[in-house]
């Protein structure tokens, strides 16, 4: 779904300029010019002039200001002296498309030295369409010729509304002191309602004068959206329990002090789980069509209604942990039976399951060294009795009381086993952090602007989530699609089902390939390279560079060369469906967007790695 952003003011005002234009082009060209060579002349003007139709409301074409405008300020237009500018009067509103456009009233005019200084004040929309004077009386002015105007424009100018919902149905922790059992459970449900309303069609098409067609469309699309997601854990810990009774292996006094030396083994069992859904809901997005259109000398109104499917996205995952453990053996030395004093080896055999990580459970076989200090009261194994004689025939048993602090000298662990295959969640792909590294690239791709997108044709056949696919689409806004020619400069959490899909997200963000910035590649036979070098940023002027690598064999790196994460940023793959695929980054600041200069990501498909 595209999202629409009405805060760029300027795009705005330049796409009406371009619409108040066309329609005051259109309004010149239904007007009965005289017969002969004065029509001759007066096309002349319109075509290397300017083009003046209403009284108050005078509209510049773009070629006439490049060549006479000589400054544009905030309160102040500055021309050279020119006699089509002659009749510029106070009150009147200036329109241009020129550079990024403006919409301008007069309050004063100068002419100094060959100059003329237009001050200025900012004009509303409102007050321009209301001074304009467009009149659509009469079609055909005269026989068709060879020579007409024939323009189509698509403005995307709009605006994007969404109201979110959330409940949270369950929120609960629970602890069993029975079997030592303890988790916790969140479940919380969302929905959210969303539209836009989109200008994105205007065309007229003339015929020299003769108005063939005028069409103005618009669309709004409502979309419904239900989910859940939640997050449940749950743990155990046994504890450490002995196999055997204490082996007494020597007692003696040293000096007044009872010294005793024992052997203990001892087993153990922990056990952690977590699931969690991190999305799942189900959504729907309908599209409603107006607008009126002008063709074949009638007018009709335009009213269509495309009722769109349900679409659905299950993102969850689940981690655990169980070890089990061995301390085999335990020596300690205990002084009056009460503190003791000993070292101990620890055994221990862990199973990992992590389904967003590539292989998705892995085997350890571990090693650990500890020393430690023990506090026993009323532990007296072997002779010793734990029973105290009160009075004759009457007898008190006191529990043993033990307190022990261990601290670890070195450790050890292997990995033995692992999955082998790929991560269930990552939709068979391997993401690793490989060491930073930076590819070379030269040829500039020819692509600038904002939210502007190009097709690129790869030297070889690419493999994407068991698709193969020969060329792309690359956009300025820091990724690129293998099935959507889009630009859209809102970052989706990935995978979402909405266009664009069978997307290859690096660093998707609303950025601006200006005149200090460039789109560069690489192409060989082995791999792609694709940088955006220094791209700013549209709200701000911060730069980012970083790259997108493409192999052969279906690997996929994203590389970072100078970025900041303080913008809301997307980064992640996605099938041609959307419904399989990862987000590394979703969201602005380092806990959302955990990435920094110097910093590479890469995709490894399954098939291209060896357990």
């Amino acid at each position: 779904m595209r999202l629409l952003r009405c805060e760029k003011g300027k795009k705005g005002i330049r796409a009406i300029s371009i619409m108040i234009g066309i329609l005051l082009v259109c309004s010149f060209c239904t007007r009965k010019p005289p017969l002969g060579p004065q029509s001759v002349k007066q096309q002349s003007v319109i075509k290397i002039k300017e083009i003046e139709l209403a009284d108050n409301v005078r509209v510049l074409a773009p070629d006439f200001v490049s060549q006479n405008m000589l400054s544009i300020e905030k309160d102040k237009l500055i021309f050279r002296d020119n006699s089509s500018l002659q009749g510029l009067k106070k009150g009147e509103i200036l329109l241009s498309y020129y550079g990024e456009g403006f919409l301008r009233k007069i309050r004063n005019i100068e002419y100094v030295g060959g100059k003329i200084i237009v001050y200025t004040e900012p004009a509303s929309l409102t007050e321009a369409f209301k001074k304009l004077n467009i009149l659509i009386t009469d079609w055909k002015m005269s026989p068709g010729g060879d020579r007409g105007i024939t323009t189509q424009d698509l403005i995307d100018i709009g605006a994007y509304f969404r109201y979110p919902l959330e409940y949270t149905f369950l929120n609960t922790d629970f602890v069993d002191p029975k079997t030592g059992l303890r988790g916790r459970a969140i479940l919380k449900g969302y929905g959210s309602v969303s539209f836009e309303i989109v200008i994105d069609t205007l065309r007229i098409d003339i015929d020299w004068f003769t108005l063939k067609e005028l069409k103005f469309l618009m669309h709004f699309s409502p979309t419904e959206t239900v989910g859940v997601y939640g997050l449940g854990n749950i743990s155990y810990a046994s504890g450490d329990r002995r196999l055997h009774s204490p082996v007494l292996l020597a007692r003696g006094m040293i000096g007044p002090v009872l010294v005793s030396i024992y052997l203990n083994d001892y087993i153990g069992a922990e056990a952690t789980a977590t699931g969690s859904i991190t999305d799942c809901y189900v959504s729907r997005e309908d599209v409603f069509y107006m607008g009126v259109e002008y063709k074949n000398g009638r007018w009709r109104k335009i009213a269509d209604h495309t009722e769109g499917e349900w679409g659905y996205n299950v993102s969850a995952s689940f981690t655990s942990e169980l070890k089990g453990y061995t301390i085999v053996p335990e020596i300690m030395v205990k002084f009056y039976e009460v503190v003791g004093i000993g070292g101990r080896l620890k055994e221990q055999i862990r199973l990992s399951v992590n389904t967003n990580e590539r292989p998705w459970w892995r085997l350890f076989f571990g090693i650990f060294g500890d020393i430690g200090v023990r506090v026993g009261l009323f532990e007296h194994p072997d002779s010793l009795s734990n029973e105290i004689i009160i009075e004759e025939n009457e007898e008190m048993t006191f529990d043993n009381i033990e307190w022990d602090q261990w601290f670890t000298l070195f450790s050890k662990e292997w990995e033995i086993a692992n999955s082998g295959g790929s991560s269930p969640e990552n939709g068979g792909y391997e993401v690793s952090k490989p060491p930073f590294s930076w590819e070379n690239t030269s040829t500039p791709l020819g692509l600038t602007g904002d939210d502007e997108s190009i097709l690129f044709s790869l030297p070889f056949s690419f493999k994407f989530f068991d698709k193969e696919y020969t060329s792309l689409y690359l956009c300025t806004n820091g990724y690129l699609s293998f099935t959507d020619n889009t630009s859209f400069f809102t970052p989706q959490y990935l995978p979402d089902s909405t266009e664009p899909n069978a997307v290859i997200a690096p660093f998707w963000r609303d950025l601006v390939v200006d005149s200090l910035s460039s789109i560069t590649y690489y192409a060989g036979s082995d791999k792609v390279v694709i940088s955006w070098e220094n791209v700013r940023n549209f709200s701000d002027d911060s730069r980012q560079t970083f790259q997108v690598v493409l192999y052969r064999d279906g690997r996929i790196r994203f590389n970072y060369y100078t970025i900041d994460v303080d913008r809301f940023t997307g980064v992640g793959i996605e099938d041609e469906k959307g419904i399989n695929g990862y987000c590394y980054a979703y969201g602005s600041g380092p806990d959302e967007v955990p990435l920094s200069s110097y910093f590479s990501i890469e995709f490894t498909p399954a098939s291209n790695v060896v357990p």
